[in-house]
């Protein structure tokens, strides 16, 4: 036994020593580039050169470990001097070279060294990290394990954190990175590379999660056209496993809209259409393993999801449909009504149903906005063009369309009759041939134009014109010229030379520009600019350089210059000189031309995004006294815009709070009403209204004493009275109102953690915005629907405990409607809303008897004594 145990023995120290003998002086060379050791650089050289010499099997992982940890925490950090002089280029490739030998093993030990607070150090590891991520041309070496992914993905947030943003044009930048690492990717895909379907969908899908969607598809969209498509219907199945197949939609789509804007020549045409929709079937689906599931998925999100975005218009339908039947066919080559495939057929019928389901919703017409309403119109008459007309009768015999229309016929309001007559003639068209067509003559040039041009969709079937998928050709539309390439260009990533392995280097010979050539020429011995630069202080705080450079900077002359103002974060005189002059540039532009209307999302989207990283004097005053320019210059153009930043997840509420103040600001003004200088603040409005209304009661109930005298001024009064238009007429509710009202009741069905039911001062703010339009629209004709509206916002909510702000802003507005919208018609408002002055009647002696708030029952008590004055009076 004894015996035994020394052979076991013996055999164990053989096989260490054999397995250890490179291990041992690879620990040698680290134990000598250690501080106690006193080394010198041919010390550090030789840890660096000589492993590289011996062979990658004879080195144990856990030894190159160990080796790669003690070059980046104590060799680069001692040595970084070393590494950045001109004279050491070699040492600086082998370390290059050493961190490449093994990418797996250098990546996650990198990026915990970021976390040194040496400046040359953390210089030296952004540009080993460079090497190890986007101008690596194979990822392999990562591809074997998924916790890679989440390293490649971390990058730019780890790099961020340890030294800041840097530069715009700095590789870690997100849109910079991930759309270099994002084309890696796809070019390395099987079958042209060796990375797995699973592996590229996976690191896809996490980038497209973290929020670069727009980036990493402008990467990857003409590379997938290259490769036809191959593979990458896999590929997309895992992404969207990370990424739901909506968001990849929306993008996609809103991508394409956004090109075609920039080449108006080929906007709306058939050969357009077609060339789009070819591309995405090719991207999007595949050539190979198409699914049906998928194709609706899409289909259903741009068709329905995707009604209430402000990009989407009839092309976004267009393209949706074509690209569904293009991805379900398998060939698109002379493709018309006789070749379509069943399965298309059957694709285009279950989308009809489900916007016919839709579009008969009582909730979608009570309460959907006229976007959403025009869309998904506009979608059916386009879809039903695909049918023949005894597969209209049948659809109309199965759901019940008829009597859809007859309901929004009976519905008050005049758009939403427009939309009726254009599908009910619509499908008198396409069922029905000569006299017995319908024709309501209603629809009028030019004023109707939208809804004749909605109407016209039908006989568009974009998908069923001959098409050659090589040469993306068709009958019509032969004198545009169109290019073959990718409709979807790569301009979201930064320009980079032929191999994107070198970084861009300065021209010598590069020709200077106008501005470049205008500012040397004066300056040719000028030194560097230290001299004219201002302290931080200075900068921030208006010092006197930066007062005299505001007299050099001069104020925008149009509005496109005033965007590229606000749109300069480095500069921070240009923004404070485009910031004062926004509001005054904005209603000079008013009625001047088209520029303000054109310009005015980008616009709205500058000043609501204005950076707050210099402090600038009346910031948020200047933004909001802009917004509100700009709303009531343009409010049918930009409204919209504004409403759906408010219930924008990711709009702070210091933004939110803005844009209310902006809308109410811009509401007073279009009704003709005034707020004094001193009472601007939002905080304060429902003061102003209380004090209006006891005025206004004060002067109904006010007792004569004596014997009056009456002289006549009427000539006088009549000489000074002006009349004002309230141009609030026509806008209040649609453009306003409603909008404010579905963009709140989706929230609340969602129950979503942005909506503004969960915070009690944007709650309060919300119902006070939603009073200053009521009460400026006392005289319009669109009253009546507000009124009902507001009843149905407020009455359910005394069901549920409020804060007290939120009940005191519900109750002001009650006292609105009965002492300002009816307040000399006490009998028409007991007659068209009795049910809902019963209603507010209870709730008001419930406040008076279980709530103890004073100011609570002073606002109940007024609306209990007008509505028992209207009561007696009736």
């Amino acid at each position: 036994m004894f015996y035994i145990y020394i052979y076991v023995t013996l055999s164990s120290f053989y096989l260490f020593k054999k397995k250890s003998t490179m291990t041992d002086p690879l620990r040698i060379l680290d134990d000598a580039t250690l501080p106690e050791n006193k080394p010198d650089l041919d010390a550090i050289r030789q840890c660096l050169e000589q492993p590289l010499k011996w062979k990658r099997t004879t080195l144990k992982p856990i030894a190159w470990k160990h080796h790669i940890r003690t070059i980046a925490q104590t060799v680069i950090p001692n040595w970084a001097y070393a590494f950045n002089t001109t004279t050491s280029n070699t040492l600086r490739s082998t370390l290059e070279e050493t961190f490449l030998r093994l990418p797996k093993v250098s990546l996650p030990i990198l990026l915990d060294c970021l976390s040194q607070v040496n400046l040359s150090a953390l210089e030296i590891y952004i540009d080993l990290l460079k090497s190890l991520t986007i101008t690596m041309t194979d990822l392999t070496p990562y591809a074997d394990d998924r916790f890679f992914c989440n390293l490649l993905c971390s990058v730019p947030t780890r790099i961020a954190n340890a030294i800041g943003l840097g530069g715009t044009e700095s590789w870690y930048i997100d849109t910079h990175y991930f759309a270099r690492l994002a084309r890696h990717v796809a070019r390395q895909t099987q079958p042209y590379g060796t990375l797995s379907s699973a592996y590229a969908g996976e690191l896809l899908g996490r980038m497209i999660r973290l929020g670069h969607a727009n980036v990493c598809i402008s990467a990857i969209y003409p590379i997938i056209l290259d490769q036809q498509g191959k593979g990458w219907s896999a590929i997309w199945t895992v992404i969207e496993s990370y990424a739901s197949m909506g968001k990849i939609t929306e993008t996609i789509l809103q991508l394409v809209q956004k090109n075609q804007q920039q080449h108006p020549g080929i906007h709306k045409s058939i050969k357009s259409i077609q060339k789009i929709a070819s591309q995405l079937a090719m991207v999007l689906f595949g050539v190979d393993g198409k699914s049906s599931i998928r194709i609706e998925q899409f289909l259903s999100f741009a068709y329905i999801r995707l009604a209430n975005a402000s990009w989407t218009n009839t092309n976004t339908l267009r393209i949706a449909l074509t690209t569904a039947i293009y991805a379900q066919q398998k060939n698109v080559q002379g493709l018309d009504e006789t070749s379509v495939s069943p399965e298309s057929l059957c694709m285009v019928n279950t989308l009809i149903c489900r916007l016919i389901d839709k579009w008969a919703d009582p909730v979608f017409l009570k309460h959907g906005s006229y976007k959403e309403q025009e869309y998904i119109t506009a979608g059916l008459v386009y879809t039903l063009g695909y049918l023949s007309s005894d597969q209209i009768e049948t659809l109309m015999n199965e759901t019940a369309l008829r009597g859809f229309i007859h309901r929004w016929f009976e519905y008050s309001d005049t758009i939403k009759m427009k939309l009726a007559v254009v599908l009910a003639e619509t499908i008198s068209e396409l069922t029905e041939e000569g006299s017995s067509r319908l024709n309501f003559g209603i629809l009028k040039e030019p004023e109707d134009s939208t809804f004749l041009v909605m109407k016209t969709l039908a006989e568009k079937r974009d998908a069923l014109k001959k098409v050659e998928l090589n040469g993306l050709t068709c009958d019509g539309d032969d004198d545009e010229e169109e290019t073959n390439g990718p409709i979807i260009e790569d301009y979201s990533s930064p320009p980079v030379s032929g191999d994107e392995q070198q970084d861009e280097e300065l021209d010598p010979d590069a020709i200077l520009t106008g501005d470049q050539e205008s500012e040397d020429e004066d300056d040719e011995f000028e030194p560097y600019p230290m001299e004219e630069s201002e302290s931080d202080d200075e900068a921030l705080h208006g010092g006197s350089d930066t007062g005299a450079r505001k007299k050099r900077v001069k104020a925008p002359v149009y509005i496109q210059d005033l965007i590229v103002y606000l749109k300069d974060d480095e500069d921070p005189v240009k923004l404070d000189v485009g910031l004062s002059s926004a509001e005054q540039l904005i209603r000079d532009k008013a009625n001047a031309g088209s520029e303000l209307n054109e310009s005015a999302i980008e616009l709205a989207k500058r000043l609501i995004g204005f950076t707050t990283a210099y402090d600038l004097e009346n910031t948020t005053e200047r933004q909001k006294l802009s917004l509100a320019a700009l709303i009531a210059t343009v409010p049918e153009t930009v409204t919209g815009y504004i409403i759906d930043q408010i219930f924008d997840r990711n709009t702070s509420m210091e933004q939110k709070s803005t844009l209310f103040a902006s809308i109410i600001l811009a509401v007073r003004e279009l009704a003709g009403t005034s707020i004094p200088e001193n009472n601007k603040r939002q905080d304060e409005l429902s003061l102003e209204l209380e004090k209006q209304l006891s005025l206004e009661e004060s002067k109904s109930s006010t007792s004569i004493v004596g014997k009056p005298r009456v002289f006549s001024r009427r000539m006088d009064i009549e000489k000074k009275k002006i009349t004002h238009r309230n141009r609030l007429s026509g806008i209040a509710g649609p453009v306003f109102f409603f909008p404010l009202l579905v963009g709140w009741w989706e929230g609340a069905r969602g129950k979503a953690r942005s909506w503004l039911g969960r915070d009690a001062l944007l709650a309060e703010r919300f119902v006070m915005t939603l009073l200053v339009i009521m009460h400026g629209a006392t005289n319009l004709p669109e009253r009546g629907r507000i009124v009902t509206e507001y009843f149905e916002f407020a009455l359910p909510l005394r069901f549920i405990s409020l804060p007290q702000p939120v009940t005191r802003s519900l109750l002001l507005g009650f006292d609105i409607i009965v002492n300002v919208n009816y307040g000399h018609q006490g009998d028409l408002l007991l007659q068209e809303y009795p049910q809902q002055l019963v209603e507010t009647k209870n709730w008001l002696e419930d406040i008076m008897e279980m709530v103890n708030a004073d100011d609570l029952k002073q606002v109940a008590l007024r609306i209990l004594a007008r509505l028992m004055e209207i009561s007696i009076s009736a």
